[in-house]
């Protein structure tokens, strides 16, 4: 099997800090080449792969910027239809995906990592037929409004990769964006209320800036500090040493790779009780949902006391292991070409929005 993987060009694959998409795709292309399926690899040029890497744009370019996605997967494009490629795996989830999706002539499938709002969905002009996989069951439960989803897979690490501590420090943790809908006040007020130390490591965009000046700026000090953003070696020892990690998303976050990655360094998390948490967390056992701010503070009282460490690392070996994400993606891939074959669709004529974003890019070039 030949499969051409278009990861994005805003993070190096894998990211040298912020971006789970990016380790995702890691994970998955490094696992295929492993087991023999040749991989082409589309991502910045500083990506580190065993597959072909393939690329337009040298390094990452932050923050995100729609034009820089469509020269990206316009590149990619271009190289697949020279080729042999048996499928296409798209992990753009901005326009590129639409372009992606309008790809007739080979079977393609794209993973949604995002979450949409339905007029937005409607906005971007995604082939209603084009096959999606989600990334949790509540994922598509949010997505009603899209009907081409054909498989749920969670994302899955290494868990072999993450340092495992069973001694904890006396510290709280949260891992991500700080934004608003990451929730960063919450874990900032839950840990004042336990009179316990708070550290929070993860990327400060521009356009987030006024809530981190307003809600986040003003409690940092010895009790709470902002460590910026870490790199991975940096996130991964904080983890394991970190007593529990807050997970405060307020969104319905798709997924929440940073929970199975606490769970890997043997380290609770306690998360409320939306979104995709619900099939990530096993209530009770390596972590705890809470349904509000106050079960919240309690249920990481709890999870101080009563959370097995091992437990943790188990769990994240029995359900979220790469090999058996891996079985899920290549069983999707042969189903989507069987498929195809059958069908042998025409090339999909080109919508107004596929002209409008190519004829952008043109310009952009001259």
């Amino acid at each position: 099997m030949k499969v051409a993987v278009i990861s994005t060009p805003h993070e190096r694959t894998p990211p040298e800090r912020y971006g789970g998409t990016e380790r995702v795709v890691h994970y998955l292309v490094e696992e295929l080449v492993r087991r023999g399926v040749k991989v082409a690899l589309f991502a910045t040029g500083n990506s580190l792969t065993r597959a072909s890497l393939k690329y337009v744009v040298e390094k990452p370019v932050r923050p995100y910027r729609e034009d820089v996605e469509i020269a990206h997967v316009n590149y990619a494009i271009s190289e697949i239809l020279k080729g042999d490629f048996d499928i296409v795996h798209n992990h753009c989830n901005g326009p590129g995906l639409a372009l992606i999706s309008r790809l007739g002539s080979i079977p393609a499938v794209s993973t949604l990592h995002c979450y949409f709002r339905e007029e937005e969905w409607r906005k971007l002009g995604v082939e209603g037929e084009h096959p999606l996989i989600a990334i949790s069951n509540r994922q598509r439960e949010v997505h009603s409004f899209i009907r081409s989803f054909v498989a749920t897979i969670h994302n899955a690490i290494r868990p072999e990769e993450y340092p495992f501590r069973r001694d904890k420090e006396d510290f709280l943790l949260f891992v991500g964006l700080m934004a608003p809908h990451k929730g960063v006040h919450y874990a900032i007020h839950t840990a004042k209320k336990l009179g316990m130390q708070l550290l929070l490591a993860g990327k400060l965009e521009q356009k987030y800036m006024a809530y981190f000046e307003k809600y986040i700026k003003p409690h940092l000090g010895d009790c709470i500090k902002y460590l910026g953003e870490v790199s991975e070696a940096e996130k991964r020892e904080l983890m394991a040493r970190a007593k529990c990690v807050l997970f405060t998303s307020i969104y319905e976050e798709p997924f929440g790779i940073v929970m199975i990655e606490a769970l890997a360094c043997g380290t609770p998390v306690v998360a409320f009780s939306n979104g995709a948490a619900r099939e990530v967390i096993k209530n009770g056992e390596v972590g705890f949902l809470a349904k509000d701010f106050e079960s919240f503070c309690s249920s990481v009282k709890k999870a101080l006391l009563e959370i097995d460490p091992a437990k943790c690392r188990k769990y994240v070996e029995e359900h979220f292991s790469v090999e058996k994400a891996v079985d899920k993606h290549l069983e999707v891939y042969r189903r989507i070409i069987a498929g195809f074959r059958e069908q042998r669709p025409a090339l999909l004529p080109t919508t107004p929005f596929q002209a409008s974003i190519s004829a952008s890019l043109a310009r952009a070039e001259t």
